[in-house]
């Protein structure tokens, strides 16, 4: 609890603003992090080809997402 105390009094407000600015570009570049796979990784993921390599992608899905497409698509 000390250091927290100790942490939060300014003493020197050119060591703080160091202190507070690293800490900031820490939590920028990890909700940068997390934006990102977010933005690549659809929820729920994508459909797979099938193993014989042909992508038949019907007209009429039925409720089945094309090969390449997100599973959660169509939900």
């Amino acid at each position: 609890m000390e250091k927290l105390l100790n942490w939060i009094t300014i003493k020197n407000n050119d060591e703080w603003l160091a202190d507070m600015r690293g800490n900031l570009s820490l939590v920028a570049t990890l909700i940068a992090t997390i934006r990102f796979q977010n933005a690549i990784n659809t929820p729920g993921g994508v459909r797979l080809t099938p193993e014989s390599g042909k992508v038949q992608c019907p007209k009429i899905l039925d409720g089945n997402p094309c090969s390449g497409q997100s599973i959660l698509a169509l939900i």
